[in-house]
């Protein structure tokens, strides 16, 4: 009895081997992408902000956007927006496409300049952020107009306020 057990056994270990012979043997594994992203180029710059764009990768799934040593962002495009930047000052941007199985190689290397600030100012007017792809950009001027529209607000209550107390 013991001696059919052992050949049972042995069958069932060939059986599950065969089917998955039989079942990647057609499959390709999975890399990241092998090829660097060509043609990264200026789209516009601003004091403030500055705009690249490049050709896609094949297999690639999203672009990952360094400045520097940085990581500034991810792109499901061939295009990103970096915001938030001091005027009149150099940046160093590459570019990687990825997938799920890892980045592949940087582009060349894209040096950029942002303007000088108008009237020697450098606060940026809008922010962008980028969140699992997704681009938020939002006027920064906002709570300055809303802070300012609070103390007009205020100002406006107390005056009615006086005149009431005085009736």
């Amino acid at each position: 009895m013991e001696f059919y057990r052992g050949i049972l056994r042995r069958a069932a270990v060939l059986v599950m081997v065969c089917l998955a012979l039989t079942m990647f043997s057609g499959l390709a594994l999975a890399a990241a992408p092998a090829t660097a992203p060509s043609n990264l180029q200026l789209v516009s710059k601003t004091s403030s902000t500055v705009s690249m764009s490049w050709e896609a990768v094949s297999g690639a799934t999203k672009y990952c956007v360094y400045e520097g040593a940085t990581k500034k962002g991810e792109s499901l495009t061939t295009t990103f927006t970096d915001g938030g930047l001091t005027a009149a000052t150099e940046y160093a941007y590459t570019v990687k496409a990825a997938n799920n199985d890892g980045e592949g190689p940087a582009s060349a290397v894209l040096n950029v300049t942002t303007l000088a600030a108008p009237d020697g100012l450098s606060i940026p007017l809008t922010t962008t952020e980028i969140v699992n792809g997704a681009t938020t950009t939002f006027n920064s001027l906002w709570p300055v107009i809303a802070f300012l529209g609070g103390i007009s607000l205020a100002f406006a209550i107390a005056g009615r306020v006086k005149r009431f107390v005085r009736r």
